[in-house]
């Protein structure tokens, strides 16, 4: 996500923990040379640099496999308030409700700085796991999150405009994912089916 920003023209910045590995160096240059201001914590030797596998299937339909890595050991403490200094909005991945500090000190920083968050909901099992977390987050610091149909179907049992209706109470910008049938959005009164 935040490579394709950077990619469009906007000012990006990633934080993170990688490891001493392929894929971490790999990560590092890719946002080195995409132009991503990167605060990127670098793990002892022994620990993996996290990565998902991502499968599609004709039809667009996808699902992933997730290794975290050393993201979880990610924490509070690597956070610095220069990190949210100008940040207009801050992307969060949902797979950080799992470690509830991190995600926690996160919001709070934002909030401080008065950059929005947006929160990319990660997985079914993750929100179906993490149900009243994930309601809390969205009605006390959420601005905008993206939910695919399963994820949805988690946080509320519902799906399509009831969905999106029952995200949209709870944040004020709301979008649930269709796969290859496109997205449904909403902002105040405004909905639209992308």
């Amino acid at each position: 996500t935040i490579l394709a920003l950077a990619r469009l023209g906007s000012p990006a910045a990633f934080a993170g923990v990688i490891g001493p590995d392929t894929w971490g160096a790999f990560f590092a240059d890719s946002f080195r040379r995409q132009g991503v201001r990167a605060r990127l914590v670098r793990a002892p030797s022994g620990k993996s640099t996290g990565r998902v596998l991502s499968c599609i299937i004709p039809g667009g339909e996808r699902s992933f496999a997730t290794n975290l890595g050393v993201a979880v050991e990610f924490s509070p403490a690597d956070l610095s308030d220069a990190m949210f200094s100008e940040a207009r909005l801050v992307f969060v991945e949902g797979y950080l409700v799992m470690n509830q500090p991190l995600i926690e000190a996160i919001f709070q920083k934002a909030a401080r700085h008065g950059a929005d968050v947006a929160l990319d909901m990660a997985s079914w099992n993750v929100v179906q796991e993490n149900r009243e977390r994930f309601v809390q987050y969205l009605e006390e610091y959420v601005d905008l999150v993206f939910a695919n149909e399963e994820e949805a179907r988690a946080l509320c049992g519902e799906e399509g405009e009831k969905a999106l209706d029952f995200i949209h109470e709870r944040c004020p910008v709301s979008v649930v994912k269709l796969g290859s049938k496109g997205s449904l959005a909403r902002r105040g009164d405004e909905r639209v089916m992308l």
